[in-house]
């Protein structure tokens, strides 16, 4: 068979072929530059695009991250020492928090264990202990999520919950003590001390962690 042409040449769209007929053999050259500028470009803006996520999502677990183990740290400064409530009258000093009292006399300021004889002492230390567990909990979920299960959405779902159950304990302890402590000082001037306020700044810090994890998890 004998062609007229050296060669013959098709385009379209998607690229240019060329057929070319030297020494009765074929030889098709394609040129397809346009597509694969077109194509280098999406992938290219994908990949930059799905970059940004991840790294968005790293920086935001980051905080979340340094966000609850602010809460626990705050959180046992809060638990521990005995700085509750403060009462300084004329006749009366003294001050307590969850697990003891200390009174100033003459001789010195002397401390001794708090009964926990009330239902609602008992409840305030196990909230409070309860949000301190919990806590630890959402840091060690946090963890995992950045550096050992990234693609674990259980592992962030973990997390949030903690970070949000942990603020949620505390707020009942708070609530419960600070109800109980304006009934039955209603007469004695006291202030809460920087334990309670510590507790405080614990239970925010931990919604905080949640609503940052929370967030992190609409850009994966």
């Amino acid at each position: 068979m004998a062609y007229d042409n050296d060669f013959f040449q098709s385009e379209s769209d998607v690229g240019r072929s060329l057929l070319k007929a030297e020494n009765g053999r074929f030889t098709v050259e394609k040129d397809y530059k346009p597509c694969a500028s077109a194509i280098s470009k999406h992938n290219w803006g994908n990949i930059t695009h799905e970059a940004d996520e991840d790294m968005t999502t790293s920086v935001l677990l980051i905080v979340a991250l340094v966000l609850t183990i602010c809460a626990v740290a705050f959180q046992i400064i809060g638990v521990a020492p005995p700085y509750w409530v403060s009462i300084d009258t004329v006749s009366l000093k003294m001050h307590y928090g969850l697990w003891t009292t200390c009174t100033e006399v003459q001789t010195g300021t002397t401390c001794e264990d708090s009964d926990a004889d009330e239902d609602w002492k008992k409840a305030v230390r196990a909230m409070s202990i309860l949000g301190l567990l919990v806590l630890s909990v959402a840091v060690f979920m946090t963890v995992l999520k950045l550096f050992v299960m990234k693609d674990k959405k259980p592992v962030l779902f973990a997390g949030i919950g903690t970070s949000f159950a942990g603020g949620i304990f505390i707020l009942i302890a708070v609530a419960v003590f600070a109800a109980k402590q304006n009934d039955e000082l209603a007469n004695v001037d006291f202030t809460y001390h920087f334990a309670f306020a510590f507790s405080i700044i614990a239970m925010i810090t931990a919604f905080a962690a949640g609503g940052v994890m929370l967030f992190s998890m609409t850009k994966e």
